[in-house]
């Protein structure tokens, strides 16, 4: 059975567009001898997110100059940046808001994969950036969960690979059909999922996911007459599809059961009769041991009688 979904035809489609519910004109039933399962053999979805936002949590940088006494925030803009355009807006924050009135220069390195920040005051003014908290664009711009700071001797140079899709680099495609087959590593508990899809780099344009050995999810129940479908991230927060549509197309697959062995009596019988024989055995050679042992006692007492 082929469904074919679009999210345009959903009901109760989330503000996001990436959730909402599919009834099915007839209800899909399989026999009591039989489990449902469930494939997604095609998909094509927009890259119309945005890679750094609020709803992401992802958007904040934290630095602090001479002179002040606590860090500053900056808020970045939601928007889907590369490196060169997240590092312009960056300095641009960072220009309008410095205290002493620093003017900041970020390089990217395509050799290494990291970003140099530094300043024209550097000999005078001393810059920390803090990056402990989870919602910064640390990842983004290379930096590991700390605090780093441009001295008179030292630039500010990033100490891990930039990753401008932040670590979400895959999508997940889940449904509310109950199936106990699926771990996540983040929880190790059974999962909602029924598909891993694989983010290309091509932001503002569709890509598409044709598996050429669809995974098969095991469903719990024999009948299905709704769904709910959501693209989420792997914490399950809502991808903000900026409402594009996308397409699914789900394999629903009719499995029969394994047939149970009967149990062959006759077999059993006879085991259980070779059992009794072998049991019988041992204990006759066992009263035959003894048998051998009284007769050598009474051997030995006579040669010493003699």
């Amino acid at each position: 059975m082929l469904i074919t979904v679009r999210s345009r035809d959903l009901i109760n489609l989330d503000k996001y567009g990436s959730s909402g519910t599919l009834n099915l004109f007839q209800a899909i039933q399989c026999d009591l001898d039989e489990v449902l399962t469930c494939q997604v053999i095609s998909a094509v979805i927009p890259n119309s997110w945005y890679n750094l936002s609020t709803i992401i949590g992802n958007n904040k940088l934290r630095f602090a100059e001479t002179n002040d006494s606590t860090l500053k925030t900056i808020t970045i803009s939601d928007g889907n940046y590369n490196i060169d355009e997240l590092m312009a807006e960056v300095k641009k924050q960072l220009d309008s808001n410095s205290t002493n009135s620093c003017i900041y220069t970020l390089t990217y390195s395509e050799i290494t994969n990291k970003v140099t920040i530094t300043h024209n005051k550097k000999s005078t003014i001393e810059t920390t950036f803090g990056f402990l908290s989870t919602d910064t664009i640390r990842r983004f711009l290379g930096f590991t969960q700390g605090e780093f700071n441009i001295t008179t001797n030292d630039n500010v140079i990033s100490d891990r690979s930039v990753d401008i899709t932040d670590t979400h680099n895959s999508i997940f495609l889940r449904s509310d059909l109950n199936n106990q087959k699926v771990i996540e590593s983040s929880s190790t508990k059974p999962s909602n999922i029924i598909a891993c899809i694989p983010v290309p780099l091509s932001r503002n344009s569709f890509f598409v996911y044709d598996p050429m050995n669809p995974f098969e999810v095991q469903l719990a129940q024999n009948t299905i007459s709704s769904m709910n479908l959501r693209v989420t991230w792997q914490d399950e927060s809502p991808i903000d599809l900026q409402k594009a549509d996308f397409e699914i197309g789900l394999k629903i697959n009719y499995r029969r059961l394994p047939k149970s062995e009967r149990v062959n009596f006759k077999t059993m019988t006879d085991l259980n009769e070779r059992l009794r024989k072998f049991e019988q055995s041992n204990r006759d050679l066992d009263s035959n041991e003894k048998d051998v042992i009284k007769n050598n006692i009474k051997n030995i007492e006579i040669d010493k009688t003699e």
